[in-house]
This record gives structure tokens, sequence and C-alpha cells, in this order.
């Protein structure tokens, strides 16, 4: 993943490299097959690949730098609206505070290393340590995520469903988010047993490169590649359906369902509205998860059934821009919450006016003791 000079040397061959990820971090622009019976880029259209990439660096570092801090920003800021905002404290805001968390988590530690490989003629740079922990939570995060929609979904239908069933307590909240982040860990576990850190020594005066790299060997190609598949299966495609499904049916019960409690129409009619719009911002959050995650699934799916798929020239561009198109999902959440939660949007605009607020006292004191000197 490294624009270093082509890590298909002897060393990495006989280290069985094989630099196709099944997991969500960014692959490597190059391949480093261990027969000639896989598909890989010739040298000629891997050299075309980094200098594509090498060209538009500045606008692609950009690109990155603007997503890590809008996906900090706006998810640090959404936790902490639902941990101040009394009337934000509901199960299902929980649940958003978790993928709020992930999202967070993933943009702070892996987004950043993992451009910087890119980038860095030195490979991985940051160690062994860094490598494993990187390439490991990638993959949690992101299983965390699709699998707290899931759970957020089918809490909105057992609350219609059953509107009369006490609801989750803080504690089994707890657990529950505990028990996804356990999944997610183990989900990933096979991603972290084949992830490797390989030094590869120096060469006619060029610098040792280091790759940080999930490495499965061509001898288990085919196990790389179901692996794959599953995880689009377990971790896309399947929470998906069953978000989607649940959802839909939430959708037709809203239309026919009077809220008990509501003692006039006009009460029944404010309630299903606002149901509504709680489903409404839900069903947002999980079509951008899907959107986003689509194209670098397709991509992975391309490159799995047939390399030649994509040009060769484009290649490396192609996975970069699908990547940074994932890893946007994780600036949806805050973006959809302040368009469509009023709460949110509330809490927004008096952080902000705190903050002018004190920008302007501290003007005046500045102002102040400016005079008196």
């Amino acid at each position: 993943m490294s624009l270093a000079p082509d890590p298909s040397d002897a060393n990495a061959t006989a280290a069985g490299s094989d630099l196709h990820a099944s997991g969500p971090t960014l692959p490597a622009p190059l391949s480093t097959p261990d027969d000639a019976s896989e598909a890989s880029l010739a040298p000629p259209d891997q050299l075309e690949s980094l200098e594509l990439l090498e060209r538009f660096k500045p606008l692609v570092v950009l690109l990155y730098a603007l997503l890590v801090t809008a996906a900090i920003v706006g998810n640090v800021l959404l936790v902490g609206a639902i941990a101040r905002v009394k009337r934000m404290r509901t199960v299902t805001n929980f649940l958003i505070g978790n993928l709020a968390a992930s999202d967070a988590l993933m943009c702070a530690l892996c987004v950043p290393t993992s451009l910087a490989y890119v980038y860095d003629p030195r490979g991985w740079v940051l160690g062994r340590g860094a490598c494993l922990a990187s390439l490991y939570l990638q993959p949690v995060t992101v299983h965390v995520s699709s699998f707290t929609l899931v759970a957020i979904a089918l809490d909105r239908y057992s609350a219609l469903v059953h509107p009369l069933r006490p609801r989750m307590s803080p504690r089994r909240c707890g657990l529950l988010a505990a028990a996804l982040w356990l999944l997610g860990a183990a989900l990933a576990a096979p991603a972290l047993a084949n992830t490797r850190y390989v030094r590869l020594p120096a060469d006619g005066g060029e610098a040792e490169v280091a790759l940080c790299e999930e490495l499965w060997g061509a001898r288990r190609e085919r196990e790389r590649v179901a692996h794959a598949a599953a995880l689009v299966l377990l971790a896309y495609a399947l929470p998906l359906a069953v978000a989607v499904a649940a959802y839909a049916r939430l959708g037709v019960k809203l239309r026919a369902r009077v809220v008990p409690g509501s003692v006039t129409r006009a009460q029944a009619e404010r309630d299903r509205r606002r149901r509504r719009k709680t489903q409404g911002l839900l069903v947002a959050v999980v079509a951008a998860f899907a959107l986003c995650w689509l194209p670098l699934h397709a991509f992975n799916l391309a490159r799995d059934v047939d390399l030649s798929l994509v040009a060769p020239r484009y290649f490396g561009a192609v996975q970069l821009a699908c990547h940074w198109v994932a890893m946007s999902s994780a600036c949806a959440n805050p973006l959809i919450y302040a368009w469509l939660h009023g709460a949110f949007r509330a809490e927004l605009r008096r952080l902000f006016c705190c903050c002018r607020r004190g920008a302007a006292k501290a003007k005046a004191q500045s102002s102040t003791a400016s005079l008196a000197l």
C-alpha cells in the first residue's frame, strides 16, 4: 500500500506475500502474487497507477483531512449532546452514541495511518504493534457500526409492536453495546491472525521498506475469498436486510396503528408524525451506511472475480476513491442528526452560542487589559 519501490521482489515473494485484504482496510495498489497463475498488475501498469496517485496527492490528502476532521468533530459533538441533553438519553440514542463512538475511533486511529502508509516511501513506519492494532481496529469498528444499526432497527420495531413492554435499562444497554463490540472483535479475528509486518531490506541504495498487510498467501487464496465473501454477507448484506425488513414493517404498522394513550384523533396523528420522523431519521442512517460502503464492497468483489475488470492504470485511484467514500459514512450520522433531530440542532446552537460568547468575553477582557497598560 506504499508508494515505495515495488514490494514484489524476491524477499516479499519468499515470505508468501499476497496483498489482497479481505476486510475494509485500505488495500495496497500493488499486488504481490506468489505464483504466475494469480492475477496481478504488470509492472508498467503498476507504475502508471502509482504515478496517478502521486499526481493527485495534494487533493487526496486534503479530502481525507476534511473527512477525518468532520467525522471526529461531528461524532464527538453527537456523543456529547446525547450525554448532556436529558431528553436525548433514550435507548435509540444510546445506540446511536455507540455508532458515533465507533466511527470516531475509526477515523482517529485507522484512516490517518492508512493514508500515511499509502504515500510514505518507507511504507509502514509506526512499527509492528501499531500495524496490528490499526488493521484490526478498522474492521472491528466497521462491524460494530453494522451490528449497531441492526440493534437500533430491532429496538424500534419492539418499541412500536410492544409499546407497553418496558424498554431496556441503562445497564442492559451497556451490556448490549459490549456484546456488539465483542461480536465485531470476533468477526475481525481472522484479519488479525493474517496481518503481517514485513521489513524489506534496502536494495541498491534504496531505503528499507516496511509492509503492513493482510497476507493470506497464494495457497490459501480460496480461503481468503471465502472469508471476504462471508464478511460481506455477515457484516453488510445480512444486517442491512434485517434493518430494511424491520423498518419496512414499521412503516406498514405506523400507517395503521393508533398509539396507546392517544385520547384524541389529533393527538394520535401528532404521535404518528413524531414516530414517522424518528423512523425517517433512522432509515436515513441505514441508507447512508449502505450507500457509502457499497462501492468498496463492489470493488473488492470485482477484484476477487477478475482483476482485469478495473483498468490497471486506474486501479489504485479507484481503490482509494472507494475507500474514501466508505470512510465518509462516519460523517453521515452527525449530518443526518443535525438535519432531522431538533434536540441535537438545539444543543449545537447552544454550544456555538456559548463559544461565541466566550470568545467575545475573552476579547473584551484582552482589550480592557491593553487599556490598563
